[in-house]
């Protein structure tokens, strides 16, 4: 007995002794190429795990060890079936694995897959660069696509898309260049991509080619094209040209509208964010939790409390108060715009789960009502709790202790920071030697400012004003000359 065999049968013996009050929905059974004994076979049991191919996200209720079991055994059948010598039956499979994260399973089809001969067909290996680049190993999507004889548009915007997904934007607008110069065509969804490697590395100049490219293809009211163009402009600060291109879109979908309050959110414009949600709601779309949250961020002065209300509110009605992340960012603003301890603390009573970003929320707003002691508590308690401090904590930590009353916790932090990795980090370098700067420790915040490998604007700012207000009047002068 082979192996396949083996965990095909292990996996029918375990699947008899499932129970289940659901009718039988075998989804795999649309997939064309399937043959009468996988038909034959998945219509006899339902497993739990098999109706993923329903729901992949499904996928992620079982654990490890009960997935891999799942998956070998699914493929097992499978490859018995002969349903993996039909090339469309593989594509569908590998493009699933891909979609819900299924690298296991992801790699023993693509063993069949070399060994069948489909190494040739464009659109079979196409789908298994997307697989690769969509499991997170965009190193074997690049060698597989190197190895590739023939490509196609899809095929770049697998490996494009995958290395925009590892952080590597750009090396993503490079392949674009280079698909530019072989296919001669690109598609919405590979401006797409290129235009949100334009936002991240901030380089409006491309993104206005890009801008031009998708007006020659005629993409230039495409909604997934016209989402990203929103994007772009809005983080080089020019909102006057998202909302130029928003207002172009003739089908916008919800994801355009939140680009669009996310846009005038990053530019601090709530009354304008404000304007679009109420559109929004007249239209009758259904705002979801990132509208929310793009549009409460907009907030932060005590002349927004009353819409932030508002807003909260809405979120209440729409039964999205229980949503962390609206729950995290409604403490926040709460700090910001109310200034009010009271008001504070009923907010953060809100907080059902207190994960990493539930805890920054809660110690950056006692930070914002300069509520030193209530935020050192609060860090303490993330501390006992196993939760670690992140690069948001630290900055927010050191940014609130500004007296000599303080210093021996401000040394503690200090110490805690020396040990993670967030201690070579510029922002919060600069809020040490802000930090002990406003506590008359001007010593020790100079000797921080020289050993720190690059300053800026914000460095050097903290250092002569620290010098200034402590009786040190010559050396501004004389560090203002380097």
């Amino acid at each position: 007995m082979t192996l396949w065999e083996f965990s095909f049968c292990r996996l029918s013996t375990s699947a008899r002794r499932y129970n289940s009050s659901k009718p039988l929905k075998p989804a795999w059974l649309l997939i064309s190429g399937a043959s009468t004994f996988s038909r034959r076979c998945f219509a006899s049991f339902r497993p739990e795990w098999a109706y993923r191919l329903e729901k992949s996200q499904a996928f992620e209720e079982c654990d490890t060890k009960q997935q891999r079991s799942a998956e070998l055994g699914l493929f097992a059948g499978f490859h018995i079936a002969g349903s993996l010598t039909d090339p469309y039956f593989i594509n569908k499979a590998v493009s699933f694995c891909a979609k819900s994260a299924s690298f296991l399973a992801g790699i023993q089809l693509h063993s069949p897959i070399v060994k069948l001969g489909f190494t040739s067909n464009v659109y079979v290996y196409s789908a298994v660069v997307y697989m690769y680049s969509k499991c997170g190993d965009i190193q074997s999507a690049q060698k597989i696509f190197d190895e590739m004889p023939e490509r196609n548009v899809v095929t770049w915007n697998s490996l494009i898309s995958g290395y925009l997904d590892a952080n590597f934007p750009k090396v993503a607008v490079q392949l674009f260049v280079e698909m530019l110069r072989q296919e001669n065509s690109v598609t919405p969804f590979s401006l797409s991509s290129c235009l949100v490697s334009c936002s991240q590395l901030e380089h409006r100049d491309l993104g206005e080619q890009l801008h031009a490219i998708s007006l020659k293809a005629g993409f230039g009211n495409h909604v997934v094209v016209g989402t990203g163009l929103i994007d772009m402009y809005s983080k080089s600060c020019s909102v006057g040209l998202s909302k130029l291109v928003f207002d172009r879109i003739a089908d916008k979908n919800l994801i355009t509208w939140t680009s669009m309050v996310t846009a005038y959110s990053q530019n601090e414009e709530p009354c304008e964010a404000m304007v679009l949600v109420r559109e929004m709601i007249q239209l009758g779309l259904k705002l979801n939790g990132v509208t929310f949250n793009s549009l409460l961020s907009s907030f932060s002065t005590p002349d927004h409390l009353e819409c932030c209300k508002q807003v909260h509110c809405c979120i209440i009605r729409q039964g999205l108060e229980s949503n962390e992340y609206i729950t995290a960012t409604l403490v926040t603003v709460y700090s910001k715009c109310s200034r009010s301890l009271e008001e504070f603390v009923k907010a953060c009573s809100g907080v059902a789960i207190w994960d990493q970003v539930s805890w920054n929320a809660v110690i950056a707003g006692y930070c914002n009502l300069e509520c030193e002691k209530e935020a050192f508590r609060c860090f303490c308690e993330m501390r006992q709790t196993g939760t670690d401090g992140d690069f948001y904590t630290f900055t927010s930590l050191v940014g609130v202790i500004g007296s000599s009353s303080f210093l021996e916790e401000g040394r503690e932090v200090h110490a805690l920071i020396s040990k993670t990795r967030y201690a070579s980090s510029l922002h919060v370098q600069n809020g040490l030697v802000s930090m002990y700067a406003r506590c008359g420790a001007i010593d020790e915040s100079k000797r921080i400012f020289w050993s720190m490998p690059k300053h800026d604007v914000v460095s050097w700012n903290s250092l002569l004003t620290a010098c200034a207000h402590h009786g040190y009047g010559k050396e501004p002068w004389n560090y203002s000359k380097k």
